[in-house]
């Protein structure tokens, strides 16, 4: 899976691993629907289970038995009223 941070995002996710001191933010399955997984970012440590990806300084890990779920991970900093936080498109 290739991952693309856009610009807005970018502050935010290294704003969020400095806060915690970890060196990566994980794609963590939050909820699986029927027919789709919803991703959470959290930061993390890396084992030997995972696939590592990088963008924008951004280094990001996914479980190495489903990274080829999606082609590629969209990573947005969104604010819209009072809506502020992460969005991640999957592709």
């Amino acid at each position: 899976m290739k991952v693309t941070v856009k610009d807005a995002a970018v502050n935010e996710l290294k704003r969020l691993l400095e806060s915690t001191g970890k060196e990566y933010l994980r794609f963590e399955i939050g909820a699986k629907t029927c027919c789709d997984y919803i991703f959470t970012l959290i930061p993390s440590e890396k084992t030997d289970r995972d696939a590592e990806m990088e963008d924008s300084g951004i280094k990001f890990l996914i479980y190495e038995d489903i990274k080829d779920t999606y082609e590629e991970a969209i990573v947005d900093y969104v604010a819209e009223g009072f809506a502020r936080g992460l969005k991640i498109e999957l592709k």
